[in-house]
């Protein structure tokens, strides 16, 4: 089968990664063609697609929006046209979905999940929206509301990363589709030794993009509270692409109490020493549609203590792999709870390492990708 794969850009990191790893799965049965722009291409990238027998075509990426961005859309169209493909695997944003929908090929799009309310992200969490702010931010949740239709009236079928997005895009949209859930394994998972020795002090973890609604300050606030009864227990906070008045005003947060410590920016080598040496790994992220930090998390061994949002109950089962906490304090008596027992911190963390071993890889989505597309073709 001749499969067609058209993403943002070629990175291994976040949401970016899943169109890579599928297609190197895919590829193992499948002549599997990667479309994406040039642009934070990443070297590794590049090599572990070459070694996976993954062939792709980089288009040039102009910023902002003019006459020569309208070009590559075409110069991908034509190429799909040509290439005789017989399905199209979609990850990517609006003006390469548009080349899909001109190719007159059957495409899946992959939907994950309505970031909604991101006009409001310049704003602090102590801060109040003005009303013109909020008003924007409502024609902004249409407008992108307004694109994902776009998506679904050009995909002959949808299909969700986990059922909570399954769910938010069915009452939206009024769709039925298809649930997958994506792997966990990559090239920062894969080949590791999950037995390094762990910091002598207990450790907690938060990794993710530094903007608000992921929550760090959440759980800075619930780690104070701990700090204060257990000042040797420390946490560690590693972000990336940080929004800088958000970052400063963690810092402050976290210049309050001791033994917190934010890093930005850190390479896949340092981000895996990190998640072998911590015990415990905290989020409060309010859209986590799938969450692919606590299942990397659970594959090195590590339980997940999180507030009740979104798909986490999907990826961690309370009292088995980890702790929901519906308030933040909760999460605070949970967190107490491990620092107490880290025998049972690091059973809950061997359990929740078999599941995400078991039941979120990339050879079990290609699979299900595979009788996907195989059910759609045959009609």
């Amino acid at each position: 089968m001749k499969i067609a794969i058209i993403t943002e850009i070629l990175s291994g990191r976040s949401g970016s990664r899943v169109a890579v790893e599928l297609a190197a799965n895919l590829a193992e049965h499948h002549h599997v063609h990667l479309f994406a722009y040039d642009h934070h291409t990443e070297p590794i990238t590049i090599q572990y697609l070459k070694k996976q027998g993954v062939n792709f075509t980089l288009f040039p990426y102009h910023r902002p929006f003019h006459f020569y961005r309208i070009r590559p859309i075409l110069a991908l169209a034509r190429r799909l046209r040509s290439g005789r493909y017989d399905i199209i695997l979609s990850f990517s944003f609006l003006p390469f979905m548009v080349s899909a929908w001109l190719s007159g090929l059957p495409v899946i799009h992959t939907f994950q999940g309505l970031q909604l309310d991101a006009w409001l992200e310049k704003y602090l969490p102590e801060q109040k929206p003005s009303w013109y702010d909020h008003w924007l931010n409502k024609l902004f949740n249409k407008l992108i509301i307004w694109r994902e239709q776009i998506f679904f009236a050009i995909a002959d079928r949808e299909v969700a990363i986990s059922r909570f997005a399954q769910k938010q895009a069915e009452k939206t949209f009024h769709c039925p589709m298809s649930q997958i859930y994506i792997g966990v394994d990559s090239h920062l998972t894969r080949q590791s030794n999950v037995k390094t020795a762990k910091n002598h002090s207990f450790t907690f973890l938060s990794v993710s993009r530094l903007t608000p609604y992921k929550g760090f300050h959440s759980v800075i606030k619930a780690f104070s509270h701990i700090h204060q009864r257990y000042p040797n227990v420390s946490l560690i906070i590693l972000g990336s692409a940080p929004k800088n008045n958000y970052l400063q005003y963690l810092r402050r947060l976290a210049g309050k109490t001791s033994n917190i410590v934010i890093h930005t920016e850190l390479n896949d080598k340092t981000l895996k020493e990190f998640y072998k040496k911590s015990h415990v790994y905290l989020t409060a992220d309010r859209y986590l549609y799938f969450g692919l930090p606590v299942l990397e998390a659970a594959w090195f061994g590590l339980p997940t203590i999180g507030l009740k949002h979104a798909a986490l109950p999907e990826t961690v089962v309370h009292g088995k792999t980890g702790y929901i906490a519906d308030t933040l304090a909760d999460m605070v008596i949970y967190m107490e709870k491990l620092i107490k027992q880290p025998n049972l911190a690091a059973n809950l963390g061997q359990q929740a390492q078999k599941r995400a071993i078991t039941l979120f890889t990339w050879k079990r989505s290609a699979k299900q990708y595979e009788k996907l597309i195989n059910n759609l073709l045959k009609k």
